[in-house]
């Protein structure tokens, strides 16, 4: 099982009433702790700001693995991540040590580097969440 420290961005726009008022910010927070404490192998932190504000509600869960024999530290940052089946399915993933791939229904919440190993649109260049490309996204795509 791998170490996984879970990442809730929680106090300036992500994990805040002001931005996402139907949003249960607080029950979301409580589930990702227990999820970590039936893993038993990490710990949850609560960040003020990630800096990545357009991504809100942003969780980023850092694992290490074992890949080809040798030990690999992954950080992946989920965007969006906003109803309580989204939770769910990271919650339940976090307990189980984040083994494996992300949860399929999240594969499309995932964003930067770590994102191109799980989403194959990212090569076409296309963002099906936020409906715009991953280079306008970056800021690599030059208007008019």
């Amino acid at each position: 099982m791998s170490h996984v420290v879970v990442v809730v961005c929680h106090g300036c726009c992500c994990g805040t009433a002001r931005k996402h008022p139907d949003v249960d910010h607080d029950a979301h927070l409580n589930r990702l702790e227990q999820a970590i404490q039936r893993c038993g192998q990490g710990s949850v932190r609560v960040s003020e700001c990630l800096n990545q504000c357009s991504e809100s509600n942003l969780i980023q869960v850092r694992r290490s693995r074992s890949e080809h024999g040798r030990s690999r530290r992954e950080i992946l940052w989920f965007g969006r991540v906003l109803d309580d089946d989204q939770v769910e399915d990271l919650a339940d993933w976090v307990e189980q040590g984040c083994a494996g791939d992300p949860p399929e229904a999240l594969v499309p919440h995932l964003f930067g580097p770590s994102a191109v190993r799980y989403r194959s649109d990212l090569f076409l260049g296309s963002d099906p969440i936020a409906g715009s490309s991953a280079q306008e996204r970056e800021g690599r795509v030059e208007n008019g």
